[in-house]
Parts: C-alpha cells; sequence; structure tokens
C-alpha cells in the first residue's frame, strides 16, 4: 500500500488531555521511513512501533525530546505482536519459540530485551503500568480458555491473578488494578483485582457481551452489546456506578483511555467501515 507512516491519533490524546481546545492541534508525523511502521502505542511520552527499516525492530518516538524518525530500543530478532507501552518499558508477544511468549525491553538503551514468561505454552495479550506486566496465559488450558497471569519485574516470580475455569482474556492494568474479559457468567463480563489487596472484583455482569476493557486511573471503558449491538460503556473504579459513553445506533467497538479522553472505532458514517470517535469525560463533549 505504499510507504507508511505513524501519524498516531494519540497524539491528540495527549495534547487533548493536557487542555487543548479541539481543534488547536496539527497531525505530527512521528516516523516517515520508507521501510514500513505498525502496531504504534502510547504511554506518557513515549511512543512505541514495530519498525521494518531494520527487519522487525522496535523503535520508540519521546514526545519531550523528538528524534526524526524515532530510535530502536530493542535489536531482538524475533516476531513481536500485541506490542504495549508501559511507563518503563515496551511488552510484546514474542515468536522465536516454538511457542508465543512475552518479552520486554526498558527505554535505558538495554537492546536485547528480557524474557518475562517462558512457558512451554502460550502466553499472548501482555500490559505493562509500574514494574507489573500482566498477560494471557495458556499454561491452565481447558476447553473453555486462558487464564490472567502476572509478574513484578522488580523482584519475584510470575503469579495467577484469575484462574478461574471460564476463561479470562484482554487484560489491561494501570497501577495497581488489573482489569479483563471473563465468561464465568456468560459469554462475557469485566472484572477486575487488586495487586495491593489480592482482591477480585466484578465491574461489569450486566446481560449480553462486555469485552476488551482498558484502564486509566480509576477510569474502566469497554465494549458493550446489552442493547443488541456494540456500544461504548465505563466506570469510575472510585465512585461509580457505570455510564453510557456511546449507544449511536451504529457499531462503536476497541475502546481506548487515556485520562479524561475515551477513543473507538465507529460505523455511523459508513456501515461498511470505521471512523474514529471520541469522547472528553471532563466536558461530556463527544467529537
Amino acid at each position: 500500500m505504499g510507504r507508511q507512516a505513524i501519524v498516531l491519533f494519540t497524539f491528540f490524546t495527549i495534547f487533548f488531555a493536557g487542555g487543548m481546545a479541539k481543534g488547536d492541534f496539527d497531525r505530527i508525523p512521528v516516523c516517515t521511513d520508507d521501510a514500513g511502521q505498525i502496531k504504534p502505542d502510547i504511554c506518557g511520552n513515549m511512543i512505541v512501533w514495530v519498525d521494518k527499516r531494520d527487519g522487525a525492530k522496535i523503535y520508540a518516538y519521546n514526545i519531550t525530546a523528538p528524534e526524526p524518525n524515532g530510535f530502536m530500543i530493542c535489536n531482538r530478532v524475533s516476531t513481536k505482536d500485541y506490542l504495549r507501552a508501559g511507563e518503563n518499558f515496551a511488552v510484546w508477544r514474542d515468536g522465536s519459540s516454538p511457542n508465543y511468549n512475552i518479552y520486554a525491553v526498558n527505554f535505558d538503551g538495554d537492546l536485547a530485551g528480557f524474557s518475562v514468561c517462558s512457558e512451554s505454552t502460550d502466553q499472548d495479550y501482555p500490559a505493562a503500568s509500574g514494574s507489573y506486566i500482566v498477560w494471557r496465559d495458556k499454561r491452565n488450558y481447558t476447553a473453555n480458555g486462558y487464564d490472567i497471569y502476572g509478574i513484578d519485574i522488580s523482584g519475584g516470580s510470575d503469579f495467577p491473578i484469575c484462574t478461574n475455569t471460564s476463561g479470562q482474556y484482554a487484560p489491561d492494568i494501570d497501577g495497581n488494578t488489573v482489569v479483563w474479559m471473563d465468561n464465568r457468567s456468560d459469554s462475557g463480563d469485566i472484572y477486575g483485582y487488586d495487586l495491593s489487596t489480592h482482591t477480585e472484583f466484578p465491574i461489569c455482569t450486566e446481560s449480553g457481551q462486555q469485552h476488551y476493557p482498558r484502564i486509566s486511573g480509576s477510569i474502566v471503558v469497554w465494549q458493550d452489546s446489552r442493547n443488541g449491538k456494540n456500544d461504548i460503556y465505563g466506570i469510575d473504579l472510585s465512585s461509580g456506578p457505570e455510564f453510557m459513553i456511546c449507544n449511536d445506533p451504529c457499531e462503536q467497538i476497541n475502546p481506548v483511555i487515556h485520562g479524561d479522553l475515551v477513543v473507538w472505532q465507529d460505523k455511523r458514517n459508513d456501515n461498511s467501515t470505521y471512523d474514529i470517535y471520541g469522547y472528553d469525560l471532563s466536558t461530556h463533549t463527544e467529537l
């Protein structure tokens, strides 16, 4: 499809959440190298992506100290999927062994990266916050699905977060709170776990399917089909109750959140393709 470039909508997330008014921003080219760049993610001031100029390495771009086309942070030769950024490092599903395992790399110049989990079964969907990494894990796999595991890379071994036999998927983490999609009562609910108190708790167990949760601070958002098609819902875990973010008659899927800004894929303008819409939780304004 020709030259690819990472021109991140998430820049809008950073600047808008910082107080800029709608329309007061420009698209900013992060990397326009001819080789092609894919799978971007962002956390704080750091943007990461898989870059094909050197095979399939991981590059980064620091918003506060920009370098044209970014800089390499991992030279590991492997397949890299589900790339996510945390405050201190990037994590991904690594395909260098017969199974998929979890690897990470610090932002401090150690290009080799390191193994987070190398069980003989598959791990995927990693997410990182602080010194914690969480992921979906197949070591106890049953006909119903995977579990959620985590590790504090500052010390200690990995540990189970949820091993309910129903199956758990797509974890996310911010601070001490882990959230995931859980099949224990029907085909999809949202559950959480407090790493500081070792306490599990339900977040949304409404009828229909609740999928793909994301968390920022105390706010959790997810894709919800309780109304017969997919809408976007959220909750402030510090206060509750849950609230609707978007229920346009067409489909809304795959929400992500940073600060007060939620963004998602939206079909309202053309039922055969998606656009990107957003919602400012502080002003209750869709954009």
